[in-house]
């Protein structure tokens, strides 16, 4: 994971065009590229032709009857409509990104109780680490961080400070797994050079019911089962 970190950090200066943290060793390189920044162009231009493509869910027909194909249509309409209501289609281009620089993309699905739909919440391959063997995603660990004012506005029966002057940071950390996802809070510790968690705090925790990870998952194939 470390690995595929530096990475993705590697590729993110290329595309800011901040060679210099890229190349440090390198003395003549311009403050400001005065090149097209074809690694961006080539992101933008691969993700943009990616979401024209308009994929269709296809079930399987459960029985030969005329009730059987009936039945199949009315699955995939389903299907349709809550994608359009998970934001689905707004959320695909960024999917595809990601795609692009960390070889995967990810996104959780979770209940919201202000909508009869489910809801679909893209996951940032920089703040992930799955487990994914043999085809399936088997637990998706995603450490985010915030600002604790960010934590009250999400998780406001909890007493963090709200103050708009607040800047301390601190982790969000969620953990899917096929029987519960569980989302902690910890405290950001610097001594000297390296920096902790400490104080872990469970806020939520639920049984998803599900019989799988609650996380849609695809990487692109690789010949050494790493992610490019």
């Amino acid at each position: 994971h470390q690995d595929h970190k530096r990475e993705i950090q590697d590729y993110d200066l290329a595309y800011a065009g901040r060679l210099h943290e890229l190349f440090p060793a390198e003395t003549g390189l311009p403050d400001v590229p005065l090149v097209e920044n074809r690694l961006k162009n080539a992101t933008h231009d691969i993700a943009r032709l990616s979401s024209e493509a308009q994929g269709v869910p296809l079930f399987m027909k459960e029985k030969e009857s005329k009730a059987g194909s009936k039945e199949q249509q009315v699955r995939g309409v389903i299907a349709q409509t809550i994608w359009q209501h998970m934001n689905g289609r707004r959320m695909e281009r960024r999917l595809y990104m990601d795609a692009i620089v960390a070889g995967y993309m990810s996104a959780a699905v979770y209940y919201n109780e202000k909508s009869e739909f489910p809801q679909l919440l893209r996951l940032d391959p920089r703040a992930c680490y799955p487990d994914y063997r043999n085809g399936q995603l088997q637990t998706m660990l995603h450490v985010e961080t915030i600002k604790e004012r960010e934590a009250a506005f999400l998780f406001p029966e909890y007493g963090f400070k709200a103050d708009a002057s607040n800047s301390r940071q601190v982790l969000l950390v969620t953990l899917y797994d096929e029987d519960e996802v569980v989302v902690a809070l910890m405290n950001e510790t610097t001594t000297g050079k390296s920096t902790k968690a400490a104080n872990a705090r469970i806020l939520k925790r639920w049984e998803h019911g599900m019989g799988c990870v609650p996380v849609a998952f695809a990487a692109l194939d690789t010949a050494d089962d790493t992610y490019h």
